[in-house]
């Protein structure tokens, strides 16, 4: 069967009206109640390893950050990053390339909770 115009996907509480290419066209609330039970809610999952367990995740949450503040072009320069873990948090910076005045990024990242302690850029 072949669907032509609007379809409507029910989706996580909310009803998204969908075009047949799946361009999002609007958003509707269907079950606020439900967006105000998980709001009240305690639960939250851990892991006895932290949010950020290791190196490579902690600059994957830098880079999404820096990206989002600086730019994905500057940002790229900075490669490669480095990440070190020191007291509980990740000290994620970039890198300047060889022979280039000026400074990095920076992130400080919760290894427990994934928290963005700092974010920087050296001059």
């Amino acid at each position: 069967m072949i669907c032509f115009g609007l379809t409507i996907i029910a989706l996580m509480g909310y009803r998204r009206l969908y075009t047949s290419e799946a361009n999002l066209v609007s958003d509707e609330e269907v079950a606020p109640d439900h967006i105000e039970v998980y709001k009240a809610s305690k639960h939250s999952v851990t892991s006895s390893s932290g949010l950020v367990p290791d190196n490579r995740t902690a600059i994957k949450i830098a880079l999404a950050v820096w990206e989002n503040v600086y730019g994905q072009e500057a940002i790229t320069r900075e490669d490669p990053f480095k990440a070190t873990l020191s007291n509980g948090v990740w000290f994620v910076t970039g890198t300047l390339p060889k022979h280039m005045l000026g400074g990095v990024a920076i992130a400080q990242i919760s290894k427990k909770d994934a928290r963005i302690l700092r974010i920087s850029h050296t001059m």
